[in-house]
């Protein structure tokens, strides 16, 4: 969050030891690495988050694929959105970076119904009016090559872009607890992690003359605070 992805990959690698780590590192791992612009290795740590177990599938091949086009591996990175609308069918930026791929590969009906599918998932893209322009061309030049008059439509003349990489939908989140380097961490103090360190609410503190405790209970709670 910082734009610090150089101190953020050794903590998540270091993370990757641990047999039990939340499975969400592996996308965290895979944006840092890319936005590092290391794109093999953030492909590389998508792919094979796709093996872990409880991974988000959909994420982790959706960054794949926004690593291997950064790659210039357009044939992988349409395989890779392919996955991620495997996964699930209204994921609007998948048809869009699908879209661009297939028509760097000239793949020009393929793409022309990826961005009428994306329009239609997202009818408020920011894109929409460079999009539909963009169709307009792909009709055109559809129907030149029926006539065998071929002239290639231009992805970067166009002007529409890929979406960026994606993160995991919110869920519950788990918290992870952060030792103290100086003494054990104490029930009632503590700090709570989940991907980002937050201090723990302080405890309600009531007076204890407030609360009943039978006779036989009251020896050693004086002191309680």
């Amino acid at each position: 969050k910082l734009n610090k992805p150089q101190e953020a990959i050794p903590l998540f690698e270091k993370a990757l030891e641990d047999e039990n780590i939340p499975p969400e590192i592996w996308i965290h791992l895979g944006i840092a690495y890319y936005q590092a612009g290391e794109y093999s290795k953030s492909f590389a740590c998508c792919t094979k988050g796709l093996s872990k177990k409880d991974t988000d599938h959909k994420i982790l091949a959706y960054n794949a694929g926004n690593s291997a086009w950064a790659l210039g591996n357009y044939g992988r990175a349409e395989s890779c959105y392919s996955l991620a609308l495997k996964e699930d069918e209204n994921f609007a930026p998948a048809y869009l970076n699908r879209a661009n791929a297939r028509l760097k590969q000239d793949h020009l009906k393929d793409a022309k119904q990826d961005y009428i599918s994306y329009l239609d998932k997202d009818k408020n893209s920011p894109q929409k009016e460079e999009i539909e322009k963009l169709l307009l061309l792909l009709d055109e030049e559809i129907i030149r090559r029926e006539n065998q008059i071929p002239e290639i439509v231009d992805i970067d003349f166009s002007g529409v872009k890929n979406e960026d990489m994606a993160v995991e939908e919110e869920k519950e989140k788990v918290n992870y607890e952060i030792p103290d380097e100086n003494k054990k961490i104490e029930k009632n103090i503590e700090e709570l992690v989940s991907f980002e360190i937050v201090q723990a609410p302080s405890l309600p503190v009531e007076p204890l003359e407030k609360i009943e405790f039978p006779a036989e209970e009251k020896i050693g709670r004086e002191n309680i605070a």
